[in-house]
């Protein structure tokens, strides 16, 4: 099994299969997790990855926007933090609790303040101190992934047969928008107002309306990764056995790049640097 990083389209090969990734704002730093391995960190902008922590199965990760704090998630167990002012992330404690839990999506505001993690046959956990303190928001559901705003107020969380639910006060409240499908992952301007979410077996979705309604477009497929920058300019998507899709122009046409994969995990820097943004995705090319 051999891992592909892609970088301002430059790619490598590492012999780990990741299931989700994230980056700092400026995606300098750039955080990938995938099962039976190490917190593969980058701090060139994927260029190079560095192994940390020890060997487990993770599952998601999240990266504060200076990329100095760094949260990450066992698929059943715990979830590690680590807080780095040289961006080395050697040290990892315990956030959230000793209770093991199946996690599936975890997001943090830019400045690490709100925290929002998902489970699978679970709740949402959402921190608004840091991840000091934790509460349990919402309902048991096949969560399957989460997407936060830069302020926080703006929360989505994807299932895997219910629906998307909306939260615009951090979790206090939360609005059901029924519309089925097998929702795999998502992601979101820094208002909130731009989303674009994946699912398995269906076709891509966007909202331009903060996830009040949604727009299908692309072929039916199996949809990993997606991400979208700060203002919506720039999105990406991945498909499972086929290829890595790109929008310049908040989505209104898409070119599809490289050769077809068994793409999965993806992230997009949320600023732009020199009029660009840094795109990594991950692919297994065998089979």
């Amino acid at each position: 099994m051999t891992e592909y990083i892609i970088s301002n389209w430059t790619s490598f090969n590492l012999p780990i299969y990741f299931f989700d990734m994230d980056g700092s704002s400026n995606g300098s730093v750039i955080g990938a997790v995938g099962s039976d391995s190490s917190i593969m960190i980058s701090i060139n902008a994927g260029q190079s990855f560095a192994a940390k922590h020890i060997v487990k199965n993770w599952s998601c990760i999240t990266v504060g926007g200076d990329g100095r704090n760094i949260i990450a998630c066992e698929s059943d167990g715990l979830i590690y933090q680590s807080i780095s002012q040289n961006k080395s992330h050697n040290i990892w404690n315990v956030i959230g609790g000793n209770i093991p839990r199946k996690h599936k999506g975890i997001k943090m505001t830019p400045d690490g303040t709100v925290i929002m993690s998902v489970e699978l046959n679970g709740y949402i956990y959402i921190s608004i101190d840091s991840g000091a303190t934790w509460g349990q928001s919402g309902s048991i559901q096949l969560w399957t992934d989460v997407a936060i705003s830069s302020d926080g107020y703006v929360m989505t969380a994807l299932t895997e047969n219910a629906g998307i639910f909306i939260s615009y006060d951090r979790g206090n409240t939360w609005s059901n928008i029924t519309l089925l499908n097998r929702w795999n992952k998502i992601s979101m301007t820094s208002n909130g107002v731009i989303q674009v979410a994946s699912s398995i077996n269906g076709t891509l979705h966007i909202s331009t309306d903060s996830g009040q309604n949604w727009n299908s477009f692309g072929n039916v497929g199996v949809w990993g990764g997606v991400g979208i920058s700060s203002d919506g300019t720039t999105l990406a998507a991945v498909e499972f056995g086929g290829y890595l899709h790109v929008s310049i122009d908040g989505g209104t046409n898409w070119i599809q790049t490289e050769t077809a994969k068994n793409w999965w995990g993806l992230f997009v820097s949320r600023d732009s640097t020199h009029e660009s943004h840094v795109i990594s995705a991950t692919a297994d090319d065998e089979g």
